[in-house]
């Protein structure tokens, strides 16, 4: 390594900026469950593994407020009638606030925290299941009743990553959006997509710091190109299981600064079996392919909480060896 060592926040906004940094930022991340998705549990779990692994910056991850309980079921296509977003100034909208201000008290706001919001169709899938959201989106006579439900949640969704970023102070919105290989491009473009835009501009015009996180999901492989155009300052997508490379999508995505990804999250994948000398030849192998500016070194989506910490130390302390 030359030259004095940069503050993480800095170093992840200059490596985004694609200006001249220390060493190439890194950071994994995982979900948490039960009473770790709310409060100062919330800030422990994320900051213990920020701190054990020595990562560059956090990505936090929503789980305690995702799905949204509506109050209300669908069985019917007339029920989405009551299915109403929280609104602005709700405790759904002040606590995930405070959860974000609180996360960068906990890190001096020394490192960047990015939050996890995801697309508008993904609650509304998440919240009262894939099959009866796709069978009402694809049914002429139920998807009147759906759709304006997905442009409320789209509105929602918009609102949300606003209020995050100015009132909560988070240095981007990690923008998920919906695994599109159970649609054709056409219905992705027609149904979808509306609210996924609502969401970017929304984050664009109140940050710029913003992470396009693009789902692997399990149902088979994305076309990629469907969002190809989307805009963020990052774009983060599921390499192994969409066959898009670093240096592919590098190409593919022309309205970002920087890219980020590069270990398969699959528990059983080398992250988690591997040997030091095979995780270190990987973590070269990925700066190699991704660059040593503009690229942010990660896994393709969430890790497993087995992962070994040992494991993603070796990633940055490899990383520090290649500076």
């Amino acid at each position: 390594m030359k030259g004095a060592i940069m503050n993480k926040k800095q170093r992840v906004l200059d490596c985004i900026d694609g200006k001249p940094i220390d060493k190439v930022p890194f950071s994994f991340w995982r979900h948490y469950f039960g009473d770790d998705n709310y409060g100062k549990a919330c800030i422990a779990r994320h900051k213990e593994l920020f701190d054990a692994a020595d990562l560059d910056f956090i990505k936090m991850n929503s789980n305690g407020y995702y799905p949204i309980d509506f109050g209300v079921s669908v069985r019917v296509p007339e029920d989405w009638k009551y299915v109403v977003p929280p609104k602005s100034g709700s405790a759904y909208f002040q606590e995930q606030i405070d959860l974000i201000r609180e996360m960068r008290e906990a890190v001096r706001d020394e490192a960047c925290v990015f939050y996890v919001v995801y697309a508008a169709y993904s609650f509304l899938t998440r919240s009262f299941g894939k099959e009866i959201c796709d069978a009402h989106l694809r049914d002429e006579q139920a998807r009147p009743f759906l759709l304006p439900v997905l442009d409320a949640m789209g509105d929602f969704v918009a609102e949300l990553c606003t209020a995050l970023l100015r009132d909560g102070g988070a240095t981007g919105i990690f923008e998920a959006y919906s695994s599109n290989s159970r649609f054709s491009p056409q219905e992705y473009r027609q149904w979808i997509r509306p609210q996924d835009e609502k969401q970017i501009h929304a984050c664009e015009g109140a940050g710029n710091y913003n992470i396009v996180h693009l789902c692997g999901g399990t149902d088979g492989r994305n076309d990629v190109s469907v969002w190809a155009d989307y805009m963020g300052s990052t774009i983060h997508w599921d390499q192994h299981l969409d066959r898009v490379s670093l240096a592919e999508g590098r190409d593919l995505f022309p309205n970002k600064r920087a890219i980020m990804g590069g270990f398969d999250h699959r528990e059983g994948s080398a992250l988690y079996t591997g040997s030091r000398d095979l995780i270190q030849a990987m973590t070269r192998s990925y700066v190699c392919a991704g660059g040593r500016t503009g690229f942010i070194l990660s896994a393709d989506c969430t890790l497993a909480p087995e992962i070994p910490y040992e494991h993603l130390r070796w990633v940055g302390e490899t990383l520090w060896d290649i500076s």
